[in-house]
């Protein structure tokens, strides 16, 4: 027995503790995995998949918390611009990386991520702007943690002294410009996203010091998960902690963002996240040579099927104040499920029944594509309020 199939019979035998499912249609473990599934999946008629289409599509239009992240992500950008100064191919640059749906889509999850952590916990959305500032650290750092090509040896050492100054930063946050000229970066965008990052834990250090501790706990968990994903050698416990730690510090930091105490739950549920992370971006982690959990199950197995099966377990022993976070890490990993290759067939034709929407319905391009173009509205309103001003002082 490989030590995923000792952890998923341990995580079965918890579950059915747990839940005191000992019926007979629920002692295997993909019986147990099927009814979790259909307890908080619907299959979904047509009308509900347009209802769901039509619901997304006023959330990213009309709604006055998605119009908040476009507007901070715009002045976001809007200020790096600043230190990049009239370098047009910077200018390009900075809107490529950053108005992508490798970024942008990711960001706009971390941010309603916590959003719904926070109506989870306390019933009501508090810290509006010290979550958008964690939101923009995640998409600032994230160019730099997550997306490389290790075999670029430039791109490997450019990434390594980015680290050792970011970790100046994150170690000491209130820093000056004295400090950021000090540092001889001759790079000059690489210059501005350091300034960037700098401003938000600047920011978020004087407003509540207190998270710093849990901040500095999940970036250097970042750094070792890093090291350790350049390394195809490690068994899958090892890839496994990489995943539960990841995770679990990140919604630790969250909750200490909305002013929340340490929590097993929370750190739980930060783990499930991941695990559904790593499921959804594993073709990009091959091409790009990254290792983790999923990659190590794919080559060990050929297939994901049990690391599903752990997953679901997982979330399905999440607290009921979870609820949503389980309907919606459920679907996300069914999502990935039905449109990847690195399930067996059969596992992908019984879930094909409880897919919320078509194969060909992509949600992050519909919702990058709504972001954007909700962007490019708000900038041709102050481009026309410009021009009248400009009118006025005719």
């Amino acid at each position: 027995m490989s030590i995923l199939d000792e952890e998923l019979s341990k995580e079965f035998q918890q579950w059915k503790k747990q839940t005191r499912h000992n019926k007979n249609n629920n002692n295997n473990i993909k019986s147990a995995v099927f009814s979790i599934i259909k307890k908080w999946v619907p299959k979904w008629s047509q009308s509900d998949k347009n209802l769901l289409k039509n619901f997304l599509d006023e959330v990213i239009n009309n709604n006055y918390l998605f119009d908040l992240f476009i507007d901070r992500t715009i002045q976001l950008i809007d200020r790096i611009k600043l230190d990049l100064g009239g370098d047009l191919l910077l200018l390009e640059k900075i809107e490529r990386l950053y108005l992508t749906p490798s970024t942008i889509v990711p960001g706009s999850i971390c941010f309603f991520g916590s959003l719904l952590l926070s109506l989870s916990e306390i019933g009501t959305v508090i810290r509006l702007d010290e979550v958008f500032s964690f939101t923009s650290l995640y998409m600032l750092l994230d160019h730099y943690l997550d997306h490389f090509d290790p075999k670029e040896s430039d791109n490997l050492k450019n990434k390594k002294m980015m680290i050792e100054i970011i970790t100046q930063l994150v170690t000491n946050p209130i820093r000056d410009e004295t400090f950021f000229n000090s540092l001889g970066i001759t790079n000059k965008f690489n210059f501005a996203l350091v300034k960037a990052i700098g401003r938000q834990l600047k920011y978020l250090y004087i407003k509540h010091p207190e998270i710093f501790p849990y901040l500095r706990n999940a970036y250097y968990e970042e750094i070792n998960s890093f090291q350790i994903q350049l390394i195809s050698r490690f068994p899958f416990e090892k890839y496994y902690e990489v995943a539960k730690s990841k995770g679990g510090t990140t919604v630790q930091v969250i909750r200490s963002v909305l002013g929340l105490p340490f929590d097993q739950n929370g750190y739980d549920l930060g783990i499930c996240i991941q695990i559904v992370d790593d499921i959804h971006d594993i073709k990009e982690d091959i091409e790009a040579n990254i290792n983790t959990i999923g990659t190590c199950v794919l080559d060990q197995d050929g297939y994901l099927d049990h690391l599903l099966f752990l997953l679901i377990l997982k979330i399905d022993q999440l607290p009921d104040k979870y609820n949503l976070f389980k309907i919606f890490l459920i679907e996300s990993a069914i999502i990935s499920i039905v449109t990847a290759d690195t399930f067996s067939p059969e596992i992908k034709k019984q879930l094909t029944e409880y897919f919320p929407i078509d194969e060909t319905f992509q949600f992050e391009m519909f919702l990058f594509q709504g972001i954007i173009s909700r962007i490019k509205f708000k900038n041709q309103i102050q481009e026309s309020n410009s021009r009248i001003k400009s009118k006025d002082t005719l």
